[in-house]
C-alpha cells in the first residue's frame, strides 16, 4: 500500500509552522512577567531563574524593561533597537561593558554593576532624563561623555572609584538639577572640571574622603538650593567658593570636613542668602 501522499505535505508545514513560531518567540513565553507594555525579568520574581543573558526576543513595544538582580554580564545591543523603551533597570548584575541605548530612553537604573568606561554610551541618548551607575567601576569621567544628554535632570555617580574628571566632563547637562558624587575617590576639584554644569542647580553633593583641594571660584552658580560637601583631607578653604558675584542663592550648604581648620574670610562672598554650615573644626 502506498504511503498517503498528504503525509509528507502535512508534515513540511507544521514544521515550517514551527520554526516560525520559534523565531518569533519573545522573552516573555518563558521566562519573563508582561503586562501592557511592561516587561519584569528581575530575578526578585521567586519563581524566575537568575538570567545571565538575553537570548530571546523583547516585544519591540516595551515602554518598561527590569531584567535587575540576575547574572547578566554582556548586553551588547540588545536594547538598542526598542523604539518606545523609556525606562530601563538592570541594576545588580555584572555588566562591565557598554551596552546600546535607544534614543527614547528617559530613565536608565544601573547600579550595582561593573561599567569601568561609559565614554561614548550616551551618545544617542537625547531623551534622558535620570540616569543612575552608583556603585559601578567607574574611574572617570571625559569631556563630551553627556554631550548628547541636555534634558538630563537627575545624575548619580556615587559609590565609583572616580580619580579624575576631565575638563569639561558635564558638557551638555543644561537642565541638570541634581548631581550626586558620594563616596568617589577625587583628590582635587577645579572649575573646568565642572564646566557644562547650569547656573541654576537644586542639589550638589559630593563626599569624597581623599578630596583635599577645593579652587576657589569653583562653583559658578547663581542658583543652589542644596550643597553637601564632605572629606577626611580637606583642612582650609582659601578664597572665595563661589564665583558668581552678589546675585546667588544658596538655600543650605553643609561643610563636613573633620581635619577642617582655616576657611577665609571671603570664602562665602557673593552669597546673598547663607543658612548655615555644620563644619566639625573651625579655627578663624
Amino acid at each position: 500500500m502506498s504511503p498517503t501522499p498528504g503525509i509528507p505535505i502535512c508534515l513540511i508545514l507544521i514544521l515550517i509552522c514551527y520554526q516560525a513560531a520559534a523565531l518569533h518567540k519573545t522573552i516573555c513565553d518563558d521566562m519573563c512577567h508582561c503586562h501592557d507594555n511592561e516587561v519584569d525579568c528581575s530575578a526578585q520574581l521567586g519563581d524566575l531563574h537568575d538570567l545571565h543573558e538575553l537570548t530571546a526576543n523583547i516585544p519591540n513595544d516595551t515602554d518598561t524593561l527590569d531584567v535587575s538582580s540576575n547574572q547578566i554580564e554582556f548586553i551588547g545591543d540588545a536594547f538598542y533597537h526598542l523604539p518606545v523603551l523609556q525606562k530601563l533597570n538592570v541594576a545588580n548584575n555584572k555588566i562591565a561593558t557598554q551596552y546600546g541605548l535607544p534614543s527614547s530612553l528617559t530613565g536608565l537604573y544601573g547600579q550595582n554593576n561593573k561599567l569601568t568606561d561609559i565614554f561614548g554610551m550616551f551618545n544617542n541618548t537625547t531623551n534622558l532624563e535620570i540616569v543612575d551607575l552608583t556603585n559601578n567601576q567607574i574611574s572617570s569621567i571625559q569631556n563630551g561623555t553627556f554631550f548628547n544628554c541636555g534634558r538630563l535632570v537627575e545624575l548619580t555617580l556615587s559609590g565609583n572609584p572616580l580619580t579624575q574628571l576631565y575638563d569639561g566632563a558635564f558638557t551638555g547637562l543644561s537642565h541638570l538639577l541634581k548631581l550626586y558624587l558620594r563616596d568617589v575617590h577625587l583628590k582635587s576639584l577645579h572649575k573646568e572640571s565642572l564646566k557644562g554644569l547650569p547656573r541654576v542647580l537644586w542639589e550638589f553633593v559630593i563626599r569624597a574622603p581623599y578630596l583635599c583641594y577645593i579652587e576657589p571660584g569653583l562653583f559658578d552658580f547663581t542658583t543652589l538650593s542644596f550643597s553637601s560637601i564632605s572629606s577626611d583631607c580637606l583642612r582650609n578653604l582659601s578664597g572665595r567658593i563661589f564665583s558668581a558675584a552678589n546675585n546667588s542663592y544658596v538655600g543650605s550648604i553643609h561643610i563636613e570636613f573633620t581635619p577642617l581648620q582655616e576657611i577665609s574670610q571671603n570664602a562665602f562672598d557673593g552669597i546673598s542668602s547663607f543658612f548655615w554650615t555644620r563644619p566639625y573644626k573651625v579655627f578663624m
